[in-house]
């Protein structure tokens, strides 16, 4: 996913990496780092959204920041593969990978 972000551009990348508290005031008031940090955020807020099923937008729907987001995700995440090392023999990465995508639904 952060390969995608980045894809989408450098600032859309790093948007999940610091939280982003929108400016107050009209829009046009904010300088053109605010508005582009706000794009950014905004992209990648709609691509991570895009990319969810329904179980995991109902965890992140009240986000509003794409950094939030990806917290919460990344919380999601270790539970699931703490969950598989607490199930079985110990796992590497491409084993706890295969086994991720197997549990994800089918679209």
């Amino acid at each position: 996913m952060t390969v995608f972000l980045n894809l989408l551009g450098s600032k859309v990348g790093k948007a999940i990496s610091k939280p982003f508290i929108c400016p107050k005031g009209n829009e046009d008031s904010w300088s053109i780092i605010i508005i582009k940090e706000y794009n950014a955020n905004s992209n990648a807020h709609y691509a991570l959204l895009q990319s969810l099923n329904d179980d995991n937008i109902s965890r992140v729907i009240n986000c509003i920041c794409v950094h939030n987001i990806w917290q919460v995700l990344l919380t999601h995440f270790t539970t699931v593969t703490n969950a598989l090392n607490s199930l079985s023999k110990p796992n590497d990465n491409d084993q706890k990978v295969r086994k991720i995508i197997r549990a994800l639904p089918q679209t």
